[in-house]
């Protein structure tokens, strides 16, 4: 969400304790999400210039966003069985 909200601002010198009251976290977690992401190479720190890299943003968000939240099937509950749950009909000659 922090690299969602950087590729968005106009300004790239923006404060980390702007950021934290903006996203309703510590300024500590802002901290560190940006360590991490730049040590994965997501973002360009210097001071208070925070680039966000898109390419790289935009390539974790198509291909490595299932890595990190991966989809759990959930326990048997009421409704209409979609996509994977659903039962394959039998096929039908014409």
């Amino acid at each position: 969400m922090l690299l969602l909200k950087l590729s968005t601002q106009p300004d790239r010198h923006v404060q980390s304790k702007q950021l934290a009251a903006e996203l309703f976290l510590e300024p500590s977690e802002i901290t560190r999400s940006l360590q991490r992401s730049r040590a994965s190479g997501l973002v360009y720190v210097s001071g208070a210039e925070k680039r966000v890299h898109r390419a790289a943003l935009l390539e974790f968000l198509i291909h490595g966003f299932r890595y990190v939240f991966p989809a759990e099937k959930g326990p048997m509950t009421r409704g209409i069985p979609t996509g994977i749950s659903a039962e394959i009909p039998p096929y039908a000659e014409w």
